[in-house]
């Protein structure tokens, strides 16, 4: 059985949102978040890009052989990279990335998140980091432009999780000192 070790950075690292091993929290330098337009959903959705000066937090995650398709599928709109392990703040070896396929990505046209996929990020980045860090998330994620779909009363993000208050304050505020 082989089993393989994956960056995440958002949805990902939503315990909920999936039953993949957690191994542990940690740091990804030469990397940001990047809210990028999709061409076949009409939504945005999280990606990453190498930027020299970005360090974002995220959670390495084992996954099972039997689970990878599953996964493969789950982010069929990404590549997998993989990551130097010098990047990664404490190391683990042998670690990949999902980056958004440059086919999935229609640049020319802005599409909004969905702010019940953001409210799921930000739950995972919560009880992960603390809010503190997870405020941090919006200083460090491009592409906020786009901007939000309000779907809170009707969550079309397929693995969104219940809203908590708590949660639904930090959005709010982080998205209003966006401008957003």
């Amino acid at each position: 059985m082989v089993n393989r070790r994956i960056f995440g950075f958002g949805s990902l690292v939503t315990k909920g949102t999936h039953d993949y091993d957690w191994i542990g929290t940690c740091r990804l330098a030469g990397y940001r978040r990047v809210w990028v337009p999709s061409n076949t959903w009409d939504i945005s959705f999280l990606s990453v890009e190498l930027d020299p000066i970005s360090t974002i937090d995220g959670a390495v995650l084992e996954i099972r052989d039997k689970d990878w398709p599953s996964l493969l599928e789950r982010e069929k709109g990404y590549d997998v990279h993989h990551l130097d392990s010098s990047r990664i703040d404490p190391q683990f070896n042998a670690v990949s990335l999902f980056v958004g396929r440059p086919d999935a990505i229609d640049p020319e046209r802005a599409r909004p998140f969905l702010k019940s996929y953001l409210d799921t990020v930000i739950t995972g980045f919560v009880d992960s980091f603390g809010v503190d860090r997870a405020r941090g998330f919006f200083t460090s994620t491009a592409g906020w432009e786009n901007g939000v779909k309000e779907d809170r009363s009707a969550p079309e993000y397929p693995r969104a999780v219940a809203l908590r208050a708590d949660i639904k304050t930090l959005v709010d505020e982080e998205l209003e000192k966006l401008g957003i």
